[in-house]
């Protein structure tokens, strides 16, 4: 059973969870056991991924946006550049949530800058190709092992009391519980 999610308590920033490492409030030790579990994600899916830990280079994010995808051909989509579709995850730097959802990338060939799109509600839990879906597949039991609970774009589109402040771009009021867990401001 997932515990209730007080929207309020996550956009002040307060610890909202009492799972390791979350329950520190330290970000350096969500961001470690982030980038380990990634690493062994990789390494157990044989899989490649980008992730984004430096809040897309200003501002601040309340999440690691993660994409995971596989260097072969079902999720190739051009074939003349780095242009594949794949697996996101938006991982909570305040608790244990997370989503996922489908979203393409492209990169220079050495993989020193990428376009994507930013997250956003409407991308949560949708899946194009069968191939992105399966590998969420093969995650979200490694996930859900440690103790991270997915969330779905059902409960995320709850609406938020609307006296509450968000801080992001990501979207415009009203905003839905979506937006006071993965939220960003620049």
């Amino acid at each position: 059973m997932k515990p209730e999610i007080d929207a309020s308590k996550l956009l002040n920033n307060d610890i909202c969870c009492d799972i390791p490492p979350w329950n520190s409030g330290v970000e350096t030790l969500i961001e470690d056991f982030l980038r380990k579990l990634i690493r062994d994600i990789e390494l157990s899916t044989d899989t490649k991924s980008f992730a984004e830990f430096d809040h897309y280079g200003s501002g601040g994010s309340s999440y690691v946006d993660v994409w995971f995808y596989r260097k072969t051909e079902e999720f190739k989509r051009s074939n003349n550049k780095q242009h594949y579709n794949g697996l996101f995850i938006l991982m909570s730097r305040q608790a244990n949530y997370y989503v996922v959802g489908e979203s393409e990338r492209t990169w220079t060939v050495n993989e020193s800058t990428s376009s994507f799109e930013l997250p956003s509600l409407k991308a949560v839990d949708h899946f194009k190709h069968d191939c992105v879906q399966k590998l969420s597949n093969n995650i979200e039991p490694i996930l859900n092992s440690l103790g991270l609970i997915r969330l779905n774009k059902e409960e995320l589109s709850k609406p938020l009391d609307p006296d509450l402040i968000v801080p992001t771009i990501l979207s415009d009021p009203p905003f839905a519980l979506f937006d006071a867990i993965f939220n960003w401001e620049d």
